[in-house]
């Protein structure tokens, strides 16, 4: 019994000392959970970054106060306390606010949370109408979080309950386009439309410890593109980034084949181009990750796709390209067939012969209405004459 009661007592001496860690992303929010369902009547619950006060609440007089002005203002507009929990909510985190929270109730609660701010680029997602996009959460040891919650807006999109072991998409707004994967947690959205735009939110929560929020832009394009090039000419396919992010994977296909590959992190930078499709015909933007390919043919004609993937996300873009022979061909819009683009251009070469032909024709008639106005104008001088 008393070796029990002294892991009992080691276990809390420790748990105080090194408490929770959280890592979360620069930008994300977090909320350290304080355990409690409600706060007494007479408690006191104060948090404190690196032994200072930075937030409590006294029940007794009903006052909560977040003290914005200590250390030079570094929380100012960041802390928001829950008044019934004593939860307290870090918004918009920065690497200075990374450190050691401390609560405590002066009776029972003390507890710990050591959490780090990490810096990592970000930048919003531009998806096209029709393709996909995978957002996910890239928290450390994901697996011991209990309920990841998705919201597009505010409804639920997407929950992931591991507690009853249960996934759902509960929002029709998606029509079964949306997959939550059980053990990532992350969200894909797939056939996504534009009406899908907009900031998407995810809550990841560890029982009473503590909740990582984190958010996503998503914008989606309805431009469809498509590229018209003439045999023997270059073609650059330009994706929506304007600059390839340190921790981004780059993969371009066509007809299912991988023909390039950009990585920064590993320093992988690769052009399968060596074999008869392509012989060393493509070039690959280190920069933005745009694909040229150079003296086309019509066998580079196709469907070529692109993904673009991430700790946090997954996009995929596609592009239809068309190589002809014919200039006309190259210069007809998406759709027209060689028939089409061969009646507007004789209909453009005959407009000309036939307004010339209206013209002469047109003059034509005003000669002739103009003879016979002065035949007309002479036999009336030559009756007066006669007159005379």
């Amino acid at each position: 019994m008393k070796n029990i009661l002294l892991f009992f007592l080691c276990f809390q001496v420790m748990n105080g000392v090194f408490g929770d860690s959280v890592s979360v992303k620069e930008g994300d929010c977090v909320s350290l959970h304080t355990g409690l369902a409600e706060i007494e009547k007479e408690d006191v619950i104060q948090w404190r970054f690196e032994t200072i006060v930075i937030a409590q609440i006294i029940r007794t007089i009903n006052s909560i106060s977040i003290k914005e002005d200590v250390l030079n203002g570094k929380f100012k507009d960041r802390l928001k306390l829950d008044n019934q929990t004593g939860d307290l909510t870090i918004k918009n985190i920065r690497s200075e606010h990374s450190g050691n929270y401390d609560v405590n109730d002066f009776n029972t609660l003390n507890k710990s949370f050591n959490v780090t701010a990490v810096v990592e680029e970000k930048q919003s997602l531009i998806v096209m109408e029709g393709d996909s996009v995978n957002l996910q959460p890239d928290v450390p040891e994901i697996l011991k979080y209990d309920v990841i919650q998705w919201r597009f807006g505010q409804p639920v999109v997407a929950k992931i309950n591991r507690v009853n072991r249960s996934v759902s998409t509960p929002d029709v707004r998606f029509r079964y386009r949306l997959e939550a994967n059980y053990l990532t947690g992350s969200l894909k959205i797939s056939n996504i439309a534009t009406n899908c735009s907009g900031l998407y939110e995810v809550d990841i929560r560890s029982s009473n410890k503590h909740t990582i929020h984190k958010s996503f832009y998503v914008t989606v394009t309805g431009e469809k593109k498509t590229e018209s090039v003439l045999a023997g000419k270059s073609v650059t396919l330009k994706t929506n980034s304007t600059k390839i992010l340190k921790d981004e994977l780059i993969v371009w296909m066509f007809g299912g084949t991988i023909i390039a590959e950009l990585s920064k992190v590993d320093q992988r930078f690769f052009l399968h181009d060596d074999d008869e499709a392509f012989n060393g015909r493509l070039k690959l933007d280190n920069q933005t990750a745009a694909l040229t390919i150079t003296k086309t043919s019509t066998t580079d004609s196709g469907l070529y796709q692109l993904m673009i993937s991430s700790k946090g996300y997954t996009v995929h873009e596609r592009f239809v390209v068309s190589v002809t022979n014919s200039v006309l061909a190259s210069c007809a819009a998406p759709g027209w067939s060689s028939r089409t683009v061969t009646w507007i251009v004789f209909g453009l070469l005959l407009l000309p012969a036939v307004v010339v032909i209206g013209l002469v024709k047109y003059y034509r008639n005003k000669i002739a209405d103009l003879k016979k106005s002065c035949n007309k104008d002479d036999q009336l001088v030559t009756n007066t004459e006669n007159n005379l």
